[in-house]
This record gives C-alpha cells, sequence and structure tokens, in this order.
C-alpha cells in the first residue's frame, strides 16, 4: 500500500470500508514517523526540512504536521514462521523475536 496513489481515490459512493481501513493505517504511520522525528531528529534538521516542506508545497500524508515523509509505502505480507522458504532468505528470520542489525530511530520496521 502508497500513499499518495490512484487506489486511494475516493469512488463517487463515498468511502468504502477498505478505503477507510487504509486512511486509518496511513494516518497512524504518519503520526508515528512524526512523532519519532519530533523526539530523535536534531532541530537544525527538522526546521530545515519544514522550510523544505513549505517551500516545495510537500504533500502532507496523514497530518498538517508532517513535513517529513512526502510518501508513505507499507508492505505487508504472511509472516512464514521459521524461514521455511528461499523467498525470503535475505529477509532473515521471520515469525520469531530477532534483532535487526541496522536500527533506524526515525523509521519505524
Amino acid at each position: 500500500m502508497t500513499s499518495p496513489g490512484a487506489n486511494g481515490k475516493v469512488p463517487d459512493g463515498g468511502m468504502t470500508d477498505g478505503l477507510k481501513d487504509q486512511n486509518f493505517v496511513v494516518k497512524t504511520s504518519a503520526h508515528v514517523g512524526v512523532f519519532s522525528m519530533n523526539q530523535f531528529a536534531l532541530a537544525k534538521f527538522q526546521k530545515q526540512l519544514e522550510q523544505h516542506a513549505k517551500l516545495t508545497n510537500m504533500p502532507q500524508i496523514g497530518g498538517m504536521d508532517n513535513v517529513y515523509y512526502p510518501a508513505i509505502q507499507l508492505n505487508i505480507a504472511p509472516v512464514v514462521s521459521g524461514s521455511k522458504t528461499k523467498l525470503l532468505e535475505g529477509m532473515g528470520d521471520s515469525g520469531c523475536s530477532h534483532f535487526d542489525a541496522l536500527p533506524e530511530m526515525t523509521s519505524l520496521a
């Protein structure tokens, strides 16, 4: 799921349940990202991004306080317990506790 995107347009019949769910997930994800940036990013960096958003008329996805993320992509896939498939081998273990080797404080993984 990505936002903004053509599949997020409201049809003539109004918001479907699927679009309402998508809207909720996008807004919630944006709020988490903005909260994280407000907590952990340097104040100078935050100010630069605020100015950039104003100058470029950046779309503020999820809320007017989102000056950090001009696009949001959420990948949703079922968990495969114990990485029983070769397709997920590069992603490491899934369906069990693990530690990401490259944590990023301003990302939600």
